[in-house]
């Protein structure tokens, strides 16, 4: 994929499956983002290392080979890499304790609602930090 060139509207989609990496994307390019696509951490890394400068990574836990815990964790450590907020995306239900432990910036439940996830891409191209570190979890109001 070519690097997107504008980083006030680039978000870095880490995700292995694909129709949800899909997904995500054709949604915020809908809205105007501009979106680098990965399906695993190792391709994610070297997307950061080729030039790609996000304002936002989404990234999922649950993926073969580098995890997303194990992302994040070369991320930090790497200090040559673009910083940027980092959200984690998952259906697992302690996302909000493993989001917490990794040093995460916030966490959105899969599946998603999309006006959940603009408003959080939203608030981070906005204003560079979340409106709040957890996004609404629909499985609360049954």
């Amino acid at each position: 994929m070519t690097p997107p060139d504008d980083p006030e509207t680039c978000v870095l989609v880490i995700d292995d499956d694909e129709d949800v990496r899909d997904m995500i994307s054709a949604i915020l390019r809908f809205k105007g983002y501009r979106v680098a696509e990965a399906s695993g951490g190792a391709e994610a890394l070297g997307l950061l290392r080729g030039g790609v400068r996000p304002f936002l990574v989404l990234l999922d836990l649950m993926m073969p080979g580098m995890s997303g815990q194990e992302f994040k964790i070369a991320f930090d450590e790497d200090l040559a890499l673009p910083r940027a907020p980092m959200v984690i995306i998952s259906g697992d239900g302690r996302i909000a304790e493993l989001a917490a432990a990794m040093g995460a910036d916030g966490f959105l439940w899969k599946p998603m609602e999309m006006p959940a996830l603009l408003t959080l891409v939203e608030s981070f191209r906005c204003r560079g930090t979340p409106v709040s570190p957890h996004v609404h979890d629909p499985e609360q109001d049954r």
